[in-house]
């Protein structure tokens, strides 16, 4: 290892050389080895004549093979050769490509394995006892990290490297109290440690821990961005565990990484389980009640044996036999139940019955939230219980069921994950209602969580001189940033407009500002050309004046003299038609790369896939259908947007909204959700139901910028 040539490099450099030293000259029998103090003379030579004269260096005993960020980021077929390179000794996958020690795959569709219990449960324990050994010399490392983690193929043991952020505890090496020089993706929330803390010895264990967690739940965190959205997420769960997969799970939006993962843990369910107690206690937010390195190790080596003792037994054998739990996979040739979302008000009034090892709606109490909803059914299998921050997961247990819901309390509003048939996944018919005689609208925006500034705009209009929107730039700050409508807008007539930024907010601003005022601009006696127009007019005018980003957008056209409206969507931004009982009469498709026909009409439009998302000069879009420029033209991604017509006396609502929504919710969920508020709070006016759909969605863990227009039908 060289050091840099800037000072601070040269200083921690010198720091690390006299901590090898320490670690070299100890007895203390270890995974980590320090400096070589004595090295041939030929082998000296040859060192300096690689290297400039100036820099410092130092020789590393035992350092071999690949760090294991490389394993990591390689997803499944990652996790397979580190499975081999550890002696776990399972063959290469057919769908892995090796050559020369170069494993290929995508970490972003890739499945995940069942060894990479086996091999998490490894990693965590060598680097447990790695820094065990190190603690014992006093050294705190603060900074372990799969860079810093090299797996040796040939002993079969990972082996830690670079001490560079490293003190001692004997003398204060090291330590500076206005700098610590951690990696801030892996250091624990207090992010500062002294020598003289109690705790000291538990600030590298939540770094083991996160480096495990993120094998366990290959490839669902294999780059950098997943790690970065799972810490923002794990902080709001309050840095435990379970809460953060109890709302996960919560979400019909789930990964499908994390869907993958989740199975292949599933079969191997009792290790699994057991090792994901010991993370979730490495990961502790306080660092008094966190495991220090040395009980972590101890229990991971417990866990080691019984390991292999259960794995030499009958159970075993059945475990590997299980199906999948809780969730669909690709190739499946039974779909699994679709999952709903369902918001209801204490107490519900709901009736169950353990069925089948689930628990089960049998039915509901006369003059009850759940029958005025109209949600649950009765064979709904009861999966989980959310209100506030709490989340209770259901698994066979009635009365935990029936406990929990009694704790929540009367008049709260709470929502139930229900695994439900295939009566939720038809569209209900077009029912005639009283014909509505005036829109009410509102509209409301936020910035996520993840990002610097707001690239969502949002405009509501009524005529060409009554428009209202949600558009002006939010430039970078720290706190959260949101807005709603200022008042409900009433009319026959609605144009609503949400546009989703990417790369920027220049052509969704474009999209509020001038689609709007477009659409009741045409003259066409035909609300679908209107809007069509509308929108080519749209496209033209933003050609004239981009500047490299581009932006999805959805809108409607609603004119309740004529009884009709018409959607348009071009992108991801989607629109969601609900009847009087909260289903879903129509919603518009997000044109994603998941769909064959929108890949197909994309190569041949001569666009390119690159990691699973559309090249274009220097940009990678997610979408093949945006409002762009040239360079995103030239490349195939089109400003081509779908219109859906609707007959709006079938209608009670319509949810207009970004991406950043439907992380969150399905269509039914959201159609459902709007329901309930409309039903338990009938003080919400439209712009503070936007609110609401759009502030759950970012507390389910969406952490892109959100914008919801509601429009009612009265």
């Amino acid at each position: 290892k060289r050091s840099r040539d800037d000072a601070l490099s040269k200083r921690y450099f010198a720091i690390e050389r006299k901590i090898n030293e320490q670690v070299a000259e100890s007895d203390e029998e270890s995974l980590y080895r320090g400096t070589i103090s004595e090295i041939d003379q030929e082998a000296k030579s040859m060192i300096s004549a690689l290297l400039p004269r100036k820099l410092e260096w130092m020789i590393f005993d035992r350092v071999r093979g690949r760090d294991l960020d490389w394993y990591i980021s390689l997803g499944a077929c990652g996790i397979e050769a580190l499975a081999a390179a550890m002696g776990i000794g399972v063959a290469m996958n057919e769908m892995c490509s090796v050559d020369e020690e170069l494993v290929y795959s995508d970490p972003q569709t890739s499945a995940a394995v069942p060894e990479q219990v086996d091999v998490a449960l490894r990693v965590v324990l060598d680097a447990c006892a790695a820094v065990a050994s190190l603690q014992r010399l006093r050294i705190c490392v603060r900074d372990v990290k799969p860079a810093n983690l090299m797996v040796d193929a040939i002993e079969h043991k990972i082996r830690l490297v670079d001490l560079g952020s490293a003190w001692s505890a004997k003398n204060g090496l090291g330590y500076d109290p206005k700098r610590s020089p951690v990696s801030p993706r892996y250091c624990p929330p207090e992010q500062f440690v002294a020598p003289d803390s109690p705790n000291w010895r538990s600030f590298d264990s939540y770094s083991i821990g996160l480096v495990g967690l993120r094998l366990l739940l290959s490839p669902a965190l294999a780059s950098n961005n997943d790690l970065d959205n799972f810490n923002a997420e794990f902080k709001k769960a309050d840095y435990r565990l379970d809460k953060w997969l109890g709302f996960k799970l919560g979400s019909t939006a789930l990964d499908s990484r994390l869907d993958a993962a989740l199975a292949a843990m599933h079969k191997r369910r009792a290790p699994a389980s057991d090792l994901w107690r010991l993370l979730g206690n490495m990961l502790i937010q306080d660092s008094a009640q966190r495991l220090d390195v040395n009980t972590a190790l101890r229990r991971a080596q417990s866990l080691l044996v019984t390991k292999t003792a259960v794995a030499t037994s009958e159970e075993e054998a059945d475990l590997r036999q299980l199906d999948a739990p809780i969730i669909a996979r690709p190739g499946q040739s039974e779909p699994f139940p679709e999952k709903l979302r369902i918001t209801l008000q204490a107490p519900a009034g709901l009736l169950l019955e353990e069925q089948d090892n689930n628990v089960v709606v049998i039915g509901t109490k006369a003059n009850s939230p759940a029958q005025a909803l109209g949600a649950p059914r009765v064979g709904d299998i009861v999966r989980a219980l959310e209100w506030k921050n709490n989340a209770v997961i259901i698994t066979n247990d009635v009365e935990l069921a029936t406990s929990s819901a009694a704790k929540i309390p009367h008049g709260a509003l709470f929502e139930i994950l229900v695994e439900t048939g295939k009566q939720w996944n038809t569209k209900q018919k077009f029912i005639d209602k009283s014909i509505a005689t005036m829109c009410l609208a509102g509209g409301y925006r936020r910035r996520g969580s993840t990002r610097a500034a707001c690239e969502d705009a949002l405009a509501l209009a009524a005529s060409p001189k009554s428009i209202y929107r949600l558009h002006d730039p939010d430039y970078p700050k720290r706190e959260r940033t949101e807005e709603k409508i200022k008042q409900v807008l009433k009319s026959k007539k609605i144009a609503a407009v949400v546009a989703d930024g990417h790369g920027g907010s220049t052509a969704s601003r474009h999209c509020a500002q001038r689609l709007p005022e477009l659409i009741f601009a045409q003259k066409s006696p035909s609300m679908d050309e209107s809007l069509r127009s509308a929108w080519a007019r749209c496209v033209e005018e933003y050609l004239e004046v981009e500047n490299g980003v581009g932006a999805v957008c959805a809108a409607i056209y609603i004119d309740l003299d004529v009884q009709r409206g018409v959607a348009l969507h071009c992108g991801d931004c989607r629109v969601v038609g609900l009847d009087s009982n909260g289903f879903v009469l129509f919603d518009t498709s997000d044109h994603r790369l998941d769909d064959p026909l929108e890949v197909e009409a994309l190569l041949n439009r001569g666009g390119e896939l690159y990691e699973g998302r559309v090249r274009a000069g220097n940009w990678l879009v997610a979408v093949p259908r945006a409002l762009g420029c040239n360079t995103w033209r030239t490349n195939g991604i089109v400003p081509v947007a779908d219109l859906t017509p609707f007959d709006t006396n079938s209608l009670s609502a319509l949810i207009i909204a970004s991406d950043g929504f439907f992380d969150a919710f399905s269509s039914q969920d959201a159609a459902l959700y709007l329901h309930a508020l409309r039903l338990f709070r009938p003080l919400l006016d439209t712009n503070d139901l936007a609110a609401t759909l759009a502030t759950r969605a970012a507390n389910l863990y969406s952490t892109d910028d959100i914008s919801v227009a509601v429009v009612l039908l009265d």
